[in-house]
């Protein structure tokens, strides 16, 4: 089974990024990541607002996790356009078992 990370925000309410806060020295996107991966929801999929992003987060995200990086097609449409890419996308049309 697959999984899907929404990090395509802009995180303007925070004033940082999100995924880049540390919680014990740990990045979010890598804690969610790792999570992920012990839950057996690899490949996990990353769906990033630009290269920029995806670049940056692949800084801090554990290098042996199986990770696809997806670049939302309509950057500032939000989150329900970024899963919509994903359910468009063949990784979502397995049956469930």
């Amino acid at each position: 089974m697959r999984s899907l990370i929404l990090a395509g925000g802009k995180s303007t309410r925070m004033g940082r990024d999100k995924c880049l806060i540390e919680i014990g020295g740990v990045a979010c996107i890598q804690r969610v990541a790792m999570a992920l991966a012990e839950a057996g929801l690899e490949p996990i999929r990353i769906s990033v607002e630009s290269p920029e992003h995806m670049e940056e987060y692949g800084r801090v995200i554990d290098s042996s996790l199986q990770v696809e990086w997806v670049v939302d097609s309509f950057p500032n449409a939000g989150p329900i356009e970024a899963i919509l890419d994903a359910l468009t996308d063949p990784f979502c049309n397995n049956p469930l078992q």
